[in-house]
């Protein structure tokens, strides 16, 4: 469409059209702006040479942009020398030193020989003080601003800039020039702040994560807790006792019909089940589902004692706590370089505890790609490292090695910590030297394949070993992983985990910490399945090039991949194309990421082995060929490859072009177009459970049982029945429900305020879940924030909810409205003398006093009920 806009704005309006007269226009680099704009027409006049009609032209000139902006102020920025009779700064770029201090002491203390100033801003303010003390630095001064310097004097400042620079006689320093990794901190207003801190303080709330992640779409099959299992048909509106309201409707055995009101979203959940059969509805009349949830409870009672056995082995095993914080660790912490989420921040604090306790962590840590899970194995590492121990970082593939290894070694550049690698990239006699430190514990950090996990690598004193795509390992290394389990912290990531490390982590076995939030401007990856295109693919490459962006091309296939270099090359004659596979040799391979990654080639045609462990932000297009051979997760990850900056990704998965796709393929597909937005790593595992099932659960065979209930209710089951024999909390401890409120008012979301259902479901579920009344007015100030004043029926569902909230603290079970009175229905075995209610609302005039399970009221002060207050 974009080389057609000609035919659209032919009079080509321009960003000059709309500025004021006055305005300063700063031309960043002109030169290279005039070559890129010549680029792009020469690029668009090739694309219309075929074209039938004669099309105006859709691109300005350069010259055309000169002329448009010779009416304002006219600013240039170049670099190197110009004839421009103006003015020049001499700047330039002071060398980088990535973390090697005692070379970075050398060039500071040439600097103070010189006479220069030498300013140091940096995250690690006080650690970098401490080490240009220790290289034998003098003048050396810790402060906030600069009022005066003396030349040849040393300052450090808490500032934290994405560059360094020669000015004169002052040299900056930054983090990216001492230590290799630069800084980046967006600018956040105080309402997401707020809105950060509010949802920090309730992440951990709503207890199951199938019911915070789960959407549900017209067809799914739901569990209702109270009335089994349905098809559930949407969202609908109907009108009762004169009011207009929102009801979810389920159908049941023999086309019964429920509808539930969303007020009890709470209640439903997506149901899930041993394979992927379709299950049965629950009839409405009879105790059918009674007796299935009561056979479900015994079922999860047996299974919790065959459990108790694993867990008595557990709890034999102990290991010496770790120290609380230290300074260091809380410095390197404040010096990342990103915002933090809040469910990153729980997941921080999760592994801390774990690690605090005298009992060994088993944590898993389920995040999208690029949520931040690095970042909380990184701060669980420092810490072990602080007290002593050694970390072993284990990961599936040697790019991802590298990856791991580059990333701590950054972030801990600025202390006395040693991280290493140990992969194919280096050779016997490196990788016998790297065994021999890990031995003496002059090794702090080791990152490696499962080479880490054979019986020659001896340790001094490990303490953590971090798993990064558990999934991805074989058997034996999981065995081996089950013998350090009863001995060392264990931290597993995954933002796809396996079904049975997912009910693991479900029915408590194991600790599970769930990222669910994206980084700040984060934008979800366009996702587009179709049959191979040589069009749409020339068409997708092109646009990444255009903006100077790099492209991924998965071929999984070696035997074939020269040949579509050769196809790719022909089609594209401009593009600088690597390619790279398993088969290659260590060194040529290392050279071809390396050359991808510094951007002096544009695509990287590749096998499946980019799928972890290449994190660029300037790529973000992907392209994979033949993708119905390739699994959910694997897909899924793969698209993780992009999307990993601020700018718009997108993913292409062609399927083979010849003959009709198998079940399995077409539903991998679907799963993967239905989640495409940000944090939707754990439904995809789940998804994969529903095509592939969820089997045998903990090496239980209890798949009937699952199927009869869905996977959910009986992981629920499950963990309050573990729970109960350890003589402990369940994780999934059932919330009371709230009590009813049966007010003739409208009260629901409009679809002319939020017109997406899925976006409204996700409201109902956070209202079905408040339980308290700052919840409720963190709801109103989401709702006022992101879709503007409430509409009438939105207020009074606010204003019920509220209602529903103070009942439940005054222990009562509802409240219905008639004609003349207000209707006030206790708990059973409750009196009014023994509720809240003649405390809270004093000044009430109640009929009947009595152990009457109602109470009718005439007046209600403190909180009108008619319909003219709530609307």
């Amino acid at each position: 469409v974009e080389r057609y806009r000609g035919l659209i704005y032919p009079e080509h309006p321009t960003l000059f059209d709309h500025l004021p007269a006055g305005t300063l226009v700063l031309w960043a680099d002109p030169d290279r702006a005039k070559s890129q704009i010549e680029r792009l027409g020469e690029e668009n006049a090739a694309f219309h040479e075929d074209d039938v009609l004669s099309l105006p032209a859709s691109l300005l000139s350069y010259t055309d942009l000169e002329k448009a902006s010779q009416k304002f102020n006219r600013f240039e920025i170049r670099t190197g020398e110009d004839d421009l009779d103006d003015f020049s700064i001499d700047v330039r770029l002071p060398q980088a030193f990535s973390g090697k201090l005692d070379a970075l002491a050398t060039f500071v203390k040439e600097r103070q020989e010189e006479g220069k100033i030498v300013v140091c801003a940096t995250s690690h303010a006080r650690r970098a003080r401490e080490i240009l003390a220790d290289q034998g630095v003098t003048q050396v001064n810790l402060i906030d601003e600069i009022a005066h310097a003396e030349k040849g004097s040393v300052l450090v400042m808490p500032k934290r800039l994405t560059g360094g620079f020669f000015w004169g006689d002052t040299v900056v320093l930054c983090d990216s020039e001492m230590f290799g990794w630069q800084t980046f901190q967006p600018r956040i207003s105080a309402r997401a702040r707020r809105k950060k801190k509010a949802a920090e303080s309730k992440f951990s709330k709503d207890s199951s994560p199938l019911s915070r992640l789960a959407d549900l779409k017209a067809g799914d099959f739901v569990v209702h807790v109270n009335h089994g299992i349905a098809r559930y048909g949407g969202v609908v509106q109907r009108e009762l006792a004169g009011a207009v309201n929102e009801y979810l409707a389920l159908e049941y055995e023999g086309a019964d019909r429920l509808y539930v009101p969303v007020g009890q979203l709470d209640r439903i959940q997506k149901y899930l089940g041993s394979d992927a059969a379709v299950p049965a509805l629950t009839p409405l009349r009879g105790g059918a589902w009674e007796k299935a949830k009561t056979k479900a409870k015994e079922e999860a009672f047996k299974a919790a004692q065959e459990l108790a056995v694993l867990y008595a082995k557990r709890e034999k095993a102990v290991k010496t706590p770790m120290s609380p914080d230290t300074m260091w660790q809380r410095e390197m912490e404040s010096a990342f370089p990103f915002e933090e989420t809040p469910s990153q921040l729980q997941a921080i604090r999760d592994s801390k505890s774990d690690m605090e306790s005298a009992k060994p962590m088993d944590r898993l840590v389920c995040g999208d790609v690029g949520f931040g899970k690095t970042e909380v194995a990184v701060r669980a590492a420092f810490k072990a490292v602080q007290d002593g121990r050694q970390v072993a970082v284990l990961v599936p593939t040697t790019v991802l090695a590298q990856q791991h290894f580059q990333t701590f070694s950054e972030r801990m550049a600025a202390y006395p910590t040693r991280v290493d690698v140990i992969s194919r990239f280096k050779t016997p006699s490196e990788v016998k030297r790297v065994m021999e430190n890990v031995k003496l514990g002059s090794v702090d950090i080791i990152v490696g394949t499962h080479r880490l996990l054979q019986k020659d690598i001896e340790f001094k004193n490990l303490g953590l070993v971090i798993v990064d795509e558990e999934q991805r390992f074989g058997v034996m290394q999981k065995e081996r992983l089950k013998e350090l389990r009863a001995e060392v912290d264990i931290l597993t990531m995954s933002a796809t985990p396996i079904p049975r490390t997912l009910q693991m982590a479900l029915g408590g076995l194991r600790e599970i910490s769930l990222i669910t939030d994206p980084p700040q401007g984060r934008l979800p990856v366009r996702t587009y399945v179709m049959p191979m295109r040589e069009q749409t693919l020339k068409a997708a490459i092109e646009r990444e090039l255009e903006r100077e962006g790099q492209v991924y091309y998965v071929h999984n296939r070696v035997d074939s991949i020269g040949h579509v270099a050769n196809s790719l090359q022909k089609l594209l004659p401009q593009a600088r194309i690597g390619v790279g596979h398993g088969q290659m040799g260590d060194e040529e391979l290392e050279q071809v990421f390396l050359d991808f990654m510094h951007h002096r080639t544009d695509i990287l045609l590749a096998t499946t082995i980019i799928e972890n462990g290449i994190d660029l932000a300037n790529a973000n297009t992907i392209i994979c060929d033949h993708a119905d051979r390739l699994g959910l997760s694997q897909m899924y990850q793969l698209r993780g490859r992009v999307g990993r900056s601020t700018r718009q990704a997108y993913a292409y998965f062609f399927s083979s072009s010849r003959g009709k796709l198998n079940a399995d393929a077409e539903d991998r597909f679907a799963a993967l177009q239905e989640n495409t937005d940000l944090g939707a790593g754990f439904r995809i595992a789940m998804r994969d459970l529903e095509i592939r099932g969820s089997g045998d659960v903990l090496g239980l065979k209890q798949s009937g049982t699952i199927a009869a209930v869905g996977m959910e209710l009986y992981s629920q089951y499950l963990a309050e029945a573990v729970a109960k024999s350890r003589g402990e909390k369940s994780r999934y401890e059932r919330k009371e429900e709230l009590p009813e409120v049966d007010l003739p008012v409208p009260s629901y979301l409009p679809t002319e305020y939020i017109p997406d259902e899925t976006e409204r479901l996700n409201l109902y579920r956070k209202m079905a879940n408040a339980r308290e009344l700052e919840d409720v007015e963190g709801i109103r100030e989401e709702l006022r924030d992101r879709f503007g004043p409430l509409p009438p029926p939105a207020f009074n569902s606010l204003r019920i909810l509220k209602i529903r909230v103070m009942l439940l603290k005054a222990y009562l079970r509802g409240i219905t409205k008639g004609p003349e009175e207000v209707l006030i229905r206790l708990k059973p075995g409750d009196t009014f003398a023994e509720t809240d209610l003649s405390g809270a609302y004093a000044a009430l005039q109640a009929k009947d006093k009595t152990a009457r399970q109602h109470i009718s009221l005439r007046k209600l002060e403190g909180l009108v009920l008619n319909t003219r207050a709530l609307g």
